[in-house]
């Protein structure tokens, strides 16, 4: 039998068991067990109907979500539609059932939004573009450079201050935010026979670039210097391919999963919008839950946000190397033509005060929300933003490795070696004081690259100075901040008396094991 006919016959084994699961189990069950992979197996495919069955019988409670896209896209696209289900049902202990309504069924994007408000299906994704409209102060994500890259956007929505400022109004909307998925930033994306490579804003000049209903993604091309044509989603592709628009900005994972591959020639990563996602519960709904099963869809969603920022990576580089495949060229920026593409559009420009102050209700706030994106809290996730990612799909950034030190008896993971101080978001110098000895020696501190934000970056300046030498005597320290456009607020850690190990117990998490391990080698 030939290799085509061989898939063939799979082919229609597998859509005669999914057909099969569907009218016995529904379509979640059949939906399950395509994505699990035991379609081919008519014993596997019953036995994942059967449990699938079994946890609807005995569940309390049944939350139907609705998604755009289909339950494999997660190898490029890190939706999370199985996990969050999986998450759910076991940490409700079984009282919740998730009924996936996945591939668009019950629609797309600003549709799903309204089901949920009115309460026609419980939860479901959409873009928080698509949730703007519902929800206006969430546009504040695409003010550009505020939290384009990925680390800053997580910061942002995980701050205390978001939660605080901006979930209440979300909440007065009748929404209650579960998590928010991080994509990748958007790119500029343009189109076989099109304009070429964009690396400068310059490149832009003329160029229809399709945009979505957002005006703030609108204003933020034209002042890039290119020519803004709303499109809707569903009629892009048409539309590209036709050179009614010769451009686009989703990421790189939403260019592959909608089939742009084959009609694109050039991506460049100029990170200033998110393309993000979020998932959302009818409020009522939620509120009418019990205190145990709230708690537990609140923790599943906690805990499929971590799965999905430790998939990011992976599922990007597998959507280059498939657009690679179609011979789409990928291009990445250095820090000083980011900085063009920041001073040509930049929410620094007063273009922008009048959808800070709208939104945020006054630039007093705005300012809180610019100093939670810059501020790490206890959330990581990997940025596509440096030179490298467009041959591998990983920027540089400081490579962490184990090294021994030398009284420590122990392994710790340090940077490779110092990084220049013009490498620093937030350039600090000074000079230290041996207080043993009097001696005084300038420094500089080790910095990562704007996109890379390790959660230490702005105490571990100040911290390298402060070790405790040898002879046990501390050191003081005087240092002075200054910072570049766009970066958060400067630390001064004036005359600062702080041993390391004192400064050590002002860190948290990794930063701390990295501050005590290796002040012995400071």
């Amino acid at each position: 039998m030939s290799d085509e006919k061989i898939r063939a016959e799979i082919a229609s084994v597998e859509r005669r068991n999914f057909f099969k699961l569907a009218g016995a189990g529904g379509f979640t069950a059949a939906a399950v067990a395509a994505a699990s992979g035991t379609l081919l197996s008519s014993k596997a495919s019953a036995q994942t109907a059967k449990e699938e069955a079994m946890r609807k019988r005995t569940a309390k409670h049944v939350m139907t979500v609705g998604t755009a896209y289909v339950l494999t896209a997660d190898r490029s696209y890190p939706i999370m539609q199985l996990d969050f289900k999986e998450n759910v049902q076991n940490a409700t202990n079984g009282k919740v059932y998730v009924k996936l309504a996945a591939g668009g069924q019950l629609g797309v994007g600003s549709a799903l939004a309204q089901k949920v408000q009115g309460g026609t299906i419980q939860a479901a994704q959409h873009s928080l573009s698509n949730f703007a409209p519902f929800a206006p102060v969430i546009d504040l994500i695409n003010l550009p450079y505020l939290c384009g890259a990925n680390q800053r956007f997580v910061n942002l929505v995980t701050s205390e201050h978001w939660r605080k400022t901006v979930h209440p109004k979300v909440e007065a909307r009748g929404f209650k935010p579960l998590y928010y998925v991080v994509i990748d930033p958007r790119v500029v994306a343009v189109r076989k026979g099109g304009a070429g490579a964009v690396i400068s804003p310059a490149d832009l000049k003329g160029v229809k670039f399709r945009v979505p209903g957002s005006k703030m993604l609108q204003q933020y091309y034209r002042l890039v210097g290119a020519n803004p044509t709303p499109v809707a989603w569903g009629e892009t592709p048409s539309a590209i391919k036709q050179g009614v628009a010769d451009a686009l900005d989703p990421a790189v994972g939403a260019l592959f999963v909608f089939g742009f591959k084959d009609i694109l020639s050039h991506v460049t990563f100029t990170q200033a919008v998110p393309d993000s996602q979020v998932y959302s519960c009818n409020l009522e709904w939620f509120n009418g839950l019990s205190g145990d099963v709230k708690d537990g869809i609140d923790f599943a969603a906690e805990v499929t946000s971590q799965q999905n920022l430790a998939k990011v990576p992976a599922a990007r580089a597998y959507a280059m190397a498939e657009l690679r495949r179609s011979g789409v060229e990928f291009h990445s920026l250095t820090k000083a033509q980011l900085a063009k593409w920041q001073e040509a559009g930049g929410y620094q420009r007063p273009e922008w005060d009048g959808f800070k102050t709208k939104f945020a209700g006054s630039m007093e706030s705005f300012e809180k929300l610019v100093e939670a994106a810059g501020t790490p809290g206890r959330h990581y996730v990997h940025d596509a933003c440096a030179a490298g990612a467009a041959r591998r799909g990983f920027p540089p950034g400081p490579r962490l490795g184990p090294r021994r030190l030398s009284g420590g008896g122990g392994l710790a993971a340090l940077p490779a070696g110092p990084r220049p101080l013009a490498a620093c978001r937030t350039a600090e110098a000074g000079t230290c004081s041996d207080r043993s000895t009097g001696t005084s020696s300038a420094w500089r501190c080790w910095c990562s690259t704007p996109c890379w934000s390790p959660p230490w970056r702005s105490r571990w300046c100040a911290a390298r100075c402060s070790p405790i030498p040898r002879s046990g005597a501390r050191r003081s320290c005087a240092t002075r901040s200054s910072t570049s456009p766009g970066s958060a607020p400067p630390r001064r850690y004036a005359s600062a008396r702080i041993s390391a190990s004192t400064c050590c117990s002002t860190m948290s998490g990794r930063a701390s094991r990295r501050c005590s391990t290796s002040s012995a080698t400071w």
